[in-house]
């Protein structure tokens, strides 16, 4: 639509230059609006104060007698509690606000509301797919996987036998961070069962390894994930 004037926001009342005085604004595309300067060459002193609303920017512009500045944000109107407003790089826009429990969180740039993650709702038993003697695994959930690994450690041999294992995860297909580790170092015939916990997150890697010396030697006795 062409540029227009009026004496309130939203409201179009026809008028030409020569009437328009600083007091009067009008509104329109922003790309319509006359140039800046056009006012202080065919208006009177003074009405280089002219203000207009940019309809498709939200935005309330100025003139300084030589340009548009922006001096304020024209709200989208329909506002109830707990609306946001927010720019999305052109025009300001109205996010209504969300159900209870929600949270709000950046999708393509933009706010949003959306459901919060899942808790952790599965317990399995994976002993009898697992092993401990370096195999990788891999989260290909979208969850962190909480896990427990109970190992029965036993010096078989002569005094001094030492035991050490640790839970390897990161990113690496290859995981190479110690995440949670056990050692020991006993007289001959001493048994101990130790757990190993830790979090896998949602497409980490991880694996379980060990060493022994002396006769010593591991043995798995459950693995649990919860995810």
């Amino acid at each position: 639509m062409a540029f227009t004037y009026g004496t309130i926001w939203n409201t179009l009342v026809p008028g030409t230059a020569a009437n328009m005085n600083k007091d009067l604004c009008g509104y329109g595309l922003y790309s319509e609006f006359p140039a800046a300067a056009a006012y202080v060459s065919t208006l009177s002193p003074g009405n280089a104060g002219m203000i207009a609303h940019a309809t498709d920017r939200n935005l309330l512009y100025r003139s300084s007698g030589s340009a548009w500045v922006c001096i304020g944000v024209a709200l989208p109107s329909g506002s109830a509690a707990g609306d946001i407003d927010y720019f999305d790089g052109t025009v300001w826009q109205r996010l209504p606000k969300g159900t209870d429990g929600m949270y709000l969180k950046q999708a393509s740039g933009l706010p949003s509301w959306a459901a919060p993650p899942s808790a952790l709702s599965s317990q399995n038993v994976v002993t009898g797919s697992r092993a401990i003697n370096g195999t990788v695994y891999h989260n290909t959930g979208s969850l962190p996987i909480f896990a427990t690994v109970t190992l029965y450690l036993a010096n078989n041999g002569g005094a001094g036998g030492s035991i050490s294992g640790a839970a390897y995860c990161d990113s690496s297909s290859s995981p190479s961070t110690d995440v949670a580790y056990i050692q020991m170092t006993c007289a001959t015939g001493l048994t101990f069962y130790q757990t190993l916990s830790f979090i896998v997150l949602p497409g980490y890697y991880y694996k379980i390894d060990y060493s022994t010396s002396g006769g010593s030697n591991v043995v798995l006795v459950q693995w649990v994930e919860w995810s």
